[in-house]
């Protein structure tokens, strides 16, 4: 599934315009995006929970004797919840 598969299921189930249910598609992302940049959690029940996980850095030793150092950095991990599994399963 895509986003734009995503905005017309939207459209059909509520009954919305092409460009509101894209709207609600579209704020809600960014809306999750700045919640995990200020580094909260987001807990979607039933779905999952999004955390970002601190990553330290590291070296990485090549097999030809090189090493590259790769800084710290930042990673978006989900978890899904039970309902989400329940379905799947």
């Amino acid at each position: 599934m895509t986003k734009a598969d995503l905005v017309v299921e939207l459209c059909k189930r509520c009954e919305l315009s092409l460009f509101d249910a894209r709207e609600v598609v579209d704020l809600t992302f960014a809306y999750i995006k700045d919640m995990l940049r200020a580094g909260e959690r987001v807990m979607i029940p039933h779905f999952g929970i999004f955390h970002i996980v601190e990553k330290r850095a590291w070296t990485k030793h090549l097999s030809d004797g090189r090493t590259i150092d790769l800084p710290a950095t930042r990673i978006v991990k989900f978890k899904a919840g039970k309902g989400l599994k329940a379905k799947i399963q």
